[in-house]
C-alpha cells in the first residue's frame, strides 16, 4: 500500500510536472503566435511603405522626366534667342561711349522700358484672353447641358402628349361604343317585349292543341304549366313514334349490323394477302368489332357517339379502315393504278392512305365502301353558286351513309324524321 501511495505521489508529480509543461509550451506557442502576427504586420507596413515608397519614386521619375523635358525646351529656346542676344551685344559694342555711359540720355533705355511695358500689357492680355476663353468654354458647356435637357424634356413632354392623345382616342372610342351599346341595349329590350308577347301566343296555341285534362281547365293555367303540359305531351308523342321507327327497323338494322360484322371479320383475309403482318392490324381489327358488338347490343342511340369520342378508341377505328383501305387497293390493283397519279400504287398507299391525319380522296372512298359493301350517298356543295352534286359510291347502290362535302371536310346526314 505504501507503495502504491508513493508510485501515486509520483504520477502526480508526474503529470504536475507534465501540465507545467505543457502550459509552458501553450505559453510559448502563444508568445510565438503574437510574434509571427507582429512579424506579419511588420511585414505588411514595410510592403505597404515599398509600394508607397516605389510609387513616389516613379512620381519624381516622372516629374524629373517632365523637368528635364522641360530644361531641353527652354534651352533650345535660349539657343533660339541667342541671337538677338550677339545682335545687342554688338549694338552695344558700336553705341558711341557718351550713350553707353550716360543712361539718363541714352536713347536705349526708353526702348527697352516701352518693351518691358509693351510685355507686361501683352501678358495681361493673355491672361485676360485664356480667361475669355475658359468663360465662353464653359458658357458652351452650360449652352450644351441646357439643349440636352430642352431635348429631354421635349421627348418627355411629345411621349406624354401621345399617351394623352391616345387616352382621349380610346375614351372616345369606349363612348361611341357605350352609345352603340346604349342604342342597342334600347332597341332589343323593345325587340324583347315583342318577342315576350309572341311567345306567350305562341304557348297559348300550343297548350290548345296539346292539351292533357289532368293539368285542369286551360284558363286558369300559369305559362309554367302551359308549358310543362306541351313538353309531356311532346314528349310523350316522341317517345311513341321512337318507339314504332326502332320496332319498324329493328329487323333490318340487325341484318345490316351482322352483314358489317361479318365484313369486319372476314377483312382479315384481305389485309393478309395484300402482305400486312397480322400484329400490325389485329389490335385495331378487336376495337372495331368490339365498338360493332357494343352498337348491338346498347339501346341508348349515342353509344357510337360516346365511343368515337374517346381518343383512343376513334384513332384505332380510322387506322383499321385505313388499313383495310390500303389492301383492297393493292389487292385490286389493276383497276384503281388508272385512277392514281402516282407512279407506284404500293408508294402511295403508303404515303397517303395508311397515314393518320391525311385527306381522303374520291378513290379511297371507293376503295372502302367495296371492300366493307357499305353504299356511300355523297352531296357535294360545288361552284359560286354551292349547287348540290349527288355522287352514288357504287353506282346503282342502295347508300346506308350519306355525306356532305364542303371545303374539304365531310359532315354526316340524317333522314328528316318524319313527322
Amino acid at each position: 500500500m505504501e507503495a502504491l501511495a508513493l508510485r501515486r505521489s509520483e504520477l502526480e508529480t508526474e503529470q504536475r510536472q507534465a501540465k507545467e509543461k505543457m502550459m509552458k509550451f501553450e505559453k510559448f506557442v502563444a508568445e510565438n503566435e503574437v510574434k509571427r502576427r507582429r512579424a506579419l504586420k511588420h511585414c505588411e507596413a514595410a510592403l505597404e511603405q515599398n509600394i508607397l515608397k516605389q510609387r513616389e519614386i516613379e512620381d519624381l521619375t516622372e516629374q524629373l522626366t517632365k523637368l528635364e523635358a522641360r530644361r531641353q525646351v527652354l534651352k533650345q529656346r535660349t539657343e533660339k534667342y541667342k541671337i538677338y542676344e550677339d545682335y545687342l551685344m554688338k549694338t552695344l559694342d558700336l553705341l558711341p561711349t557718351i550713350y553707353r555711359y550716360n543712361s539718363y540720355e541714352s536713347l536705349v533705355m526708353p526702348i527697352i522700358r516701352r518693351h518691358q511695358t509693351l510685355s507686361i500689357t501683352h501678358q495681361e492680355l493673355l491672361q485676360r484672353l485664356r480667361r475669355m476663353e475658359a468663360e465662353v468654354e464653359q458658357g458652351q458647356r452650360q449652352l450644351q447641358n441646357l439643349k440636352r435637357q430642352h431635348n429631354i424634356r421635349k421627348l418627355m413632354s411629345t411621349k406624354e402628349l401621345c399617351e394623352l392623345q391616345s387616352e382621349l382616342e380610346s375614351l372616345k372610342e369606349k363612348n361611341k361604343q357605350a352609345e352603340v351599346n346604349l342604342l342597342m341595349n334600347q332597341g332589343a329590350s323593345r325587340e324583347k317585349v315583342e318577342e315576350v308577347g309572341k311567345l306567350l301566343m305562341a304557348v297559348n296555341n300550343l297548350a290548345q292543341q296539346c292539351y292533357i285534362s289532368q293539368y285542369g281547365p286551360l284558363k286558369s293555367m300559369s305559362v309554367l304549366t302551359m308549358m310543362d303540359m306541351v313538353k309531356e305531351f311532346i314528349l310523350d308523342k316522341a317517345d311513341t313514334e321512337r318507339r314504332a321507327r326502332r320496332l319498324e327497323s329493328c329487323s333490318t338494322a340487325a341484318l345490316m349490323d351482322k352483314r358489317f360484322k361479318d365484313q369486319i371479320i372476314q377483312s382479315e383475309e384481305v389485309l393478309v394477302s395484300a402482305g400486312f403482318d397480322e400484329a400490325s392490324f389485329s389490335h385495331h381489327q378487336s376495337t372495331v368489332l368490339q365498338v360493332v358488338n357494343q352498337c348491338m347490343a346498347a339501346e341508348q342511340e349515342d353509344t357510337l357517339l360516346r365511343l368515337f369520342n374517346q381518343q383512343l378508341i376513334s384513332d384505332s377505328v380510322v387506322q383499321f379502315l385505313r388499313l383495310l383501305t390500303s389492301a383492297h387497293l393493292q389487292t385490286h390493283a389493276d383497276f384503281f393504278c388508272n385512277f392514281v397519279e402516282a407512279p407506284d400504287l404500293k408508294a402511295y398507299c403508303r404515303q397517303e392512305v395508311e397515314l393518320m391525319a391525311m385527306e381522303c380522296d374520291h378513290v379511297d372512298i371507293l376503295a372502302l365502301s367495296q371492300a366493307l359493301d357499305v353504299g356511300i350517298h355523297i352531296v357535294s356543295m360545288e361552284g359560286d353558286e354551292q349547287q348540290l352534286v349527288h355522287h352514288v359510291i357504287p353506282e346503282g347502290a342502295d347508300p346506308a351513309v350519306r355525306l356532305l362535302y364542303q371545303t374539304s371536310h365531310y359532315d354526316i346526314l340524317y333522314r328528316r324524321t318524319q313527322p
